[in-house]
């Protein structure tokens, strides 16, 4: 299937499990395609609502009423989106490139984590008949015209006012369907991202220490190399490599193995990617037989996580978070408020982080997270329980509450007004009565 949506088909077929429950397929787990809504001239696919509504989070109701109600309010809220995408292409917006280059990346990082990587992802996509390249434009276009969007609309609305006195009406007049306050967290961070070439070489070194020692303790080399080695070769073999001319050694090797006797190892040696730790086994007349114990340098996502286990180990040792910040963090704007992110939702965690604070408390060092910008160290400085919104307490949340409404209703007014030109058809006939 080769088509413009192939992108939004790709991130579906990874996450569902139960296929026969998505709009896109039946009950064998088929795909099929069709075309729910027309915007100016371009269609809303199924595939695209049934993407919206697996990344929404929502329980597909079993009963079909139930479930063409859930897609078409939110398929409502897709045409929205499209009638502001195409009045915005009309527009000339001067938009700021680097800032989808940084969107791009970020998103892009956090993809692949969550993918398995460029190999998987990248067989996967040939499967398909499309090369990383052409996801990756398809990808930045999305993020492109998500931009466009939110351009046209500050630009159209600007930023809403909110009073004291207009918060106040809004929780008089809604209070009782508002949500319900969810547990939060006031978080400190460590995040570790930006590693200089220099300490992933120090890293590198760092991993030579332990097997070096038990070397140095009278443990058998090939015992080490076996558990240690990165040479994933050598390292079943004891760590030999095999018989060399001395001439044909690296220069570093050459200078080390001149000066050693047979069975003495060496001291960590350089080379082009990471460090070893040499064995002679046997000289020859102009031959040596070697083994060796491969540490190599660590690419940057490992570097970081190896530093931040580091940091994470100095914390819960009872070393200073916020020396720990000061000394690590390459979050600067946090490290000014030495690691302080404020206030977060105890819903942005996964359960099993859930799990490890409810056990430790205030005061909980959370174990290294891989995150798009890095792996960070959270802290939890406080904690306030899940509650009901109250005026007096929860001021500052209500207000948000409150602008959201205020800019959805002259959003929908704008829209109403971009509807008498820009051409709408629903063709879908089950989702008509629930488009708003």
């Amino acid at each position: 299937m080769k088509f413009r949506y192939l992108g939004i088909m790709l991130l579906l077929l990874i996450s569902i499990s139960c296929l026969g429950e998505f709009l896109s397929y039946n009950e064998n787990g088929d795909v099929v395609v069709t075309v729910v809504a027309v915007v100016g001239n371009e269609p809303i696919l199924s595939l695209e609502l049934d993407e919206i509504v697996r990344t929404s989070g929502m329980e597909i109701p079993k009963d079909s009423l139930k479930m063409f109600k859930v897609y078409g309010s939110l398929l409502s809220e897709m045409i929205k989106e499209k009638i502001v995408l195409q009045a915005a292409r009309t527009e000339s917006l001067d938009l700021d490139m680097e800032i989808i280059e940084k969107e791009f990346s970020a998103r892009w990082d956090s993809f692949l984590i969550r993918f398995g990587g460029v190999k998987a992802l990248a067989e996967t996509l040939a499967n398909e008949g499309l090369t990383i390249t052409e996801f990756k434009r398809q990808f930045k276009e999305q993020i492109s015209n998500g931009i466009i969007k939110q351009t046209y609309i500050q630009k159209k609305l600007g930023f809403i006012e909110v009073s004291d006195k207009d918060v106040k009406e809004f929780f008089n007049d809604y209070q009782d369907s508002l949500p319900q306050m969810p547990e939060q967290f006031l978080l400190g961070v460590i995040l570790i991202s930006s590693l200089s070439d220099s300490t992933r070489w120090e890293i590198a070194l760092k991993k030579t220490l332990e097997p070096m020692r038990q070397i140095k303790a009278g443990i058998d080399f090939s015992e080490v190399a076996t558990e240690y080695s990165e040479d994933d070769v050598s390292r079943t073999s004891g760590g030999n490599i095999g018989s060399f001319s001395l001439q044909d050694l690296p220069e570093s090797f050459k200078e080390t193995v001149k000066k050693m006797k047979a069975g003495q190892f060496s001291d960590a040696v350089i080379g082009q990617r990471g460090y070893h730790i040499i064995k002679l086994l046997n000289r020859g007349e102009n031959t040596v037989e070697l083994a060796h114990i491969f540490l190599k340098l660590p690419d940057a996502e490992s570097a970081a996580i190896f530093v931040a286990n580091a940091v994470y180990d100095s914390a819960i040792s009872g070393v200073e978070f916020s020396t720990l910040v000061k000394n690590h963090s390459d979050d600067s704007v946090s490290a000014q408020k030495g690691g302080e992110l404020g206030w977060v939702s105890a819903e942005v965690f996964p359960n099993e982080i859930l799990s490890f604070v409810d056990s430790a408390g205030v005061g909980a060092v959370i174990p290294p997270l891989l995150q798009p910008e890095g792996v960070a160290i959270y802290r939890i400085a406080d904690i306030k329980e899940s509650h009901s919104l109250k005026l007096e307490e929860d001021m500052d949340v209500i207000r948000e509450f409150a602008r959201q409404w205020k800019f959805n209703q002259k959003l929908d007014r704008i829209i109403n007004n971009l509807k008498e030109n820009i051409y709408v058809e629903i063709k879908d006939n089950r989702f008509k009565p629930y488009i708003k």
